[in-house]
C-alpha cells in the first residue's frame, strides 16, 4: 500500500483510503439519503 506526501494511505491505483470515522459511517441522521447523499453529517 502506498502513501501520499501527507501520509494518507492510497490504493495502488492512486485512490485515497478513508477510515470509517472520516466517512462518518453509522453517525447519520437515518434519512433516505444516508450515508452518501446526505449533508447532515458533514
Amino acid at each position: 500500500m502506498k502513501a501520499d506526501k501527507s501520509g494518507r494511505k492510497m490504493t495502488e491505483d492512486g485512490y485515497k483510503i478513508y477510515s470509517l470515522d472520516e466517512l462518518n459511517v453509522g453517525k447519520g441522521g437515518d434519512t433516505e439519503q444516508c450515508p452518501f447523499d446526505c449533508e447532515c453529517c458533514y
